[in-house]
């Protein structure tokens, strides 16, 4: 963009070209004639161009404005001529490369920073001021201030390191850095910076937002922790955070005075009494602790623990309490069970001779069982059976037998029949079927076929019975069939079942059916006797 102060001479276009007069006769110019005024005339113009380029002193300055590259077209020779025809406002504080009141040379390169407002306070002072510094750390040592340990730095009310910009670039966050002008050696070969616009219009605002920095210094506190000796510096307002900032830890059980919520003084003493951790097993669970005190005894009441006479606590219970120490209470505690069971009674039967034989089984005596106890002293520790001792023993009640009497008496009594009384000595109640010498499984040339057992002849007066209830040669007599001889036995007949033999040649009287027999007299000897009858069949 040119200055508007001056002009610069502009070629002529083609539309401001002489016009040339078209041969319309015999004497106007001719093709030849035209072509050479041309020739001359480009001529003309590139004499002018060249003359022009070599005595006319505008130039293409790079000018830098906070950081940000401008392309201006100036006649001005001076720094401060050429700013002013540029539109940049400088004040004194400003930085400029090179200085406002030199002629720019060659290099054709200018760098401004401009100077930003701030306030410091700190030591109870002010002071306002412009700057062109780049960190917060450069505006405290143009201020005359240095941060010692401990102290915090605000911008803004806002903590910050004096590491961090002053003026960050809104576009890139970075900040708007003085670009000084390229070396002399270097400024010949060195290519311009690209210069996207060019002109008044273009240059980045003046920055105005003033910034504000407060320096907050820290006091000294003293610790006696425990013994030992420190010192710490803060700007916290509360002892506990103080503390909390200086990496003094402090535990759930420690003593402090005065107390966290004090307010931080300069030079103040803080007395830390520091409680031992100790863990306590106890009911199934592990307590974490914290104590002041020096006997293990006083941590137990001092958290409500108790001990019973029994209890088992490791280590002692008078010892001191260290540091991370364990304590172990083991809960132990006896009881006596009483405990009681039966003792069976044994039960009898006996023979009975005032009892007459098959009547029903009496009860001599009623049996009982006896009682047996006994006690045990048993030890539990944390709930759990570790040991069971019996201490003594004992007969309660002593069982008493059941004695059952059998009959073993013989009655001889009368019976009507039709062929006249006969006396018998036992009643038995059976089951009984008939069978001829046809079902003695024997073929008829068989010697034995027709035969019994003891060699009688199968015939109507011979029965077949199991001789270990009645014993063979008894005489029985049976209802609606006769007196019967036990002369016979078979595979089948077994228990209170017998079988009446018929000649083959005689009439079939009996049917088979459930019947009493009467055994007759004599009685056998009553070691021959099968005192108790079978249930079957």
């Amino acid at each position: 963009m040119l200055p508007l102060s001056r002009t610069i001479p502009k070629r002529p276009r083609n539309s401001e070209k002489a016009a040339l007069p078209t041969p319309s006769n015999a004497g106007a110019p001719t093709k030849r004639h035209f072509r050479s005024l041309h020739l001359a005339f480009f001529l003309l113009i590139a004499i002018v161009s060249l003359l022009s380029r070599r005595y006319w002193p505008w130039r293409e300055i790079l000018l830098s404005v906070d950081g940000q590259p401008l392309s201006v077209v100036s006649y001005e020779k001076r720094v401060d001529d050429i700013l002013r025809e540029a539109g940049v406002d400088v004040r004194k504080e400003d930085r400029i490369d090179p200085p406002i009141h030199r002629r720019v040379g060659s290099e054709l390169h200018i760098a401004v920073k401009r100077s930003v407002p701030v306030t410091v306070f700190a030591d109870g002072g002010t002071k306002v001021f412009y700057t062109t510094a780049e960190t917060l750390g450069q505006v405290l040592e143009e201020a005359k201030l240095s941060l010692k340990h401990m102290d915090v730095l605000f911008r803004n009310g806002v903590p910050a390191s004096p590491q961090e910009v002053m003026l960050p670039n809104r576009k890139d966050g970075r900040s708007l850095a003085y670009q000084a002008p390229p070396a002399d050696a270097a400024r010949l070969s060195a290519p311009l910076p690209a210069a996207p616009s060019r002109g008044r219009d273009s240059l980045p605002p003046r920055p105005v937002v003033p910034a504000e920095l407060m320096v907050e210094r820290a006091v000294p506190v003293y610790v006696n922790d425990s013994g030992l000796f420190s010192a710490i510096y803060t700007t916290k307002s509360k002892l506990g955070e103080a503390l909390q900032a200086g990496d003094v830890k402090i535990n759930p059980g420690d003593k402090i005075y005065p107390s966290l919520d004090s307010p931080v003084e300069a030079e103040r003493w803080v007395y830390i009494t520091r409680s031992k951790g100790m863990t306590i097993e106890v009911d199934g669970k592990k307590l974490n602790l914290r104590t002041l005190q020096k006997l293990v005894k006083d941590v137990l009441g001092e958290n409500g623990i108790a001990l019973a006479p029994m209890d088992i606590i490791a280590p002692p219970i008078d010892s001191r309490v260290l540091d991370k120490m364990a304590v172990k209470i083991t809960r132990v505690n006896e009881v006596v069970e009483a405990h009681e069971r039966s003792i069976p009674h044994n039960s009898y039967r006996r023979a009975d001779p005032k009892q007459e034989i098959d009547t029903p089984d009496r009860v001599a005596q009623a049996g009982s069982d006896g009682l047996l106890k006994w006690t045990e002293r048993v030890r539990y520790e944390n709930g759990r059976e570790v040991k069971r001792v019996q201490e003594k023993e004992w007969v309660d009640r002593e069982p008493k037998d059941n004695i059952v009497t059998y009959g073993t008496g013989i009655v001889i009594r009368d019976l009507q029949t039709p062929d006249g009384t006969v006396q018998y000595w036992r009643k038995i109640r059976v089951y009984a079927t008939w069978y001829d010498a046809r079902q003695g499984g024997k073929t008829r040339d068989d010697p034995w076929y027709g035969k019994t057992r003891l060699g009688l002849e199968a015939k109507k007066g011979v029965a077949a019975v199991d001789p270990s209830v009645i014993p063979f040669w008894t005489k029985m007599y049976v209802p609606g069939y006769g007196i019967a001889v036990v002369g016979d036995t078979g595979g089948a007949i077994k228990g209170r079942w017998i079988d009446l033999a018929f000649a083959e040649d005689e009439p079939k009287t009996w049917g088979t059916k459930w019947t009493d027999i009467y055994l007759l007299t004599p009685a056998p000897d009553l070691s021959q006797i099968r005192l108790e009858l079978p249930d079957y069949p």
